[in-house]
């Protein structure tokens, strides 16, 4: 079934190519007396005329010349020739059409105008070109806006990077990691005397640094304010068996963060500074 409906489909593009088609065109229009014969004579008329049948009046009318030669030659004329043709005729209709426009324009040079329709062309002139600078006022204005615009977005997002950065910084101050190192902790002991001593803070462990690695506090939680510039400590006494948590309160002189004081009296932790901090207190 496949190859038959390909096989018509064949047949009908061969029907709807310029040769084939030129080729019949061809055909009717040399041998002109066969299809006029055959579609407006009736049968009793030509055969009395001509004495045969319908083979027999194409036999005696269509030559090999007449049948085949002549409508191939025809038919190539036509396919080779028509494109060039048609080529050449749209050539010469845009030539004379740049022609007329040019003769059109050298007519109206030579051509006047009254002074109507002179001050009317004038005025329309001014008004174009008011328009033309308005537009470009425009233009201009909105390109300072954009500009404008752009710059605010630039700030407001270096801004925003610059608080990011700062909420970062802010967030870490509050981590117990970063405190970590070595520290000179001023506290008191049991007896009530005041002991500095230097220190090593680890994930919040304070411990001293001799041999024995003595835990001494524990920090439990922190907080940073910025600010006051204060930490906030929540802390575990262990010198004792028995864990002891107090609350404390720290300030730090210059925002360095690398001393902070107990401005409140008798306190357990008093100070800590790192070693190599020189500051004025």
């Amino acid at each position: 079934m496949d190859k038959i409906t390909d096989f018509f489909k064949e047949i009908r593009s061969r029907f709807y190519s310029p040769f084939f088609s030129s080729f019949i065109l061809a055909w009717i229009i040399i041998n002109w007396r066969v299809p006029i014969a055959l579609l407006f004579y009736k049968q009793s008329e030509w055969q009395a005329a001509e004495h045969t049948t319908y083979v027999g009046l194409i036999e005696r009318r269509v030559t090999i010349s007449s049948g085949i030669l002549w409508p191939v030659i025809s038919a190539v004329c036509y396919t080779l020739v028509a494109p060039l043709l048609k080529n050449l005729i749209q050539t010469l209709n845009a030539y004379l059409d740049a022609k007329g426009m040019n003769w059109t324009l050298t007519a109206a040079k030579k051509g006047k105008i009254s002074v109507d329709r002179y001050i009317q062309l004038r005025a329309s002139y001014k008004a174009q070109e008011n328009a033309l600078l308005k537009v470009y006022e425009d233009e201009s204005k909105y390109l300072e806006l954009n500009e404008t615009l752009h710059h605010k977005v630039e700030e407001n997002r270096n801004k925003f990077e610059n608080m990011s950065a700062g909420y970062e910084q802010l967030r870490g101050y509050s981590e117990v990691r970063t405190y970590n190192g070595h520290w000179e902790l001023t506290y008191a002991e049991d007896n009530g005397q005041r002991k500095t001593e230097i220190v090593t803070i680890n994930q919040g462990d304070i411990c001293t640094t001799d041999r024995t690695g003595k835990l001494l506090f524990r920090i439990a939680n922190i907080g940073y304010s910025a600010q006051t510039s204060e930490i906030m400590l929540v802390m575990e006494d262990r010198r004792t068996v028995s864990i002891k948590r107090f609350f404390i309160v720290m300030y730090c002189p210059n925002n360095e963060r690398a001393i902070f004081i107990n401005r409140e009296a008798d306190q357990i932790v008093e100070r800590m500074a790192r070693p190599t901090f020189l500051i004025q207190e």
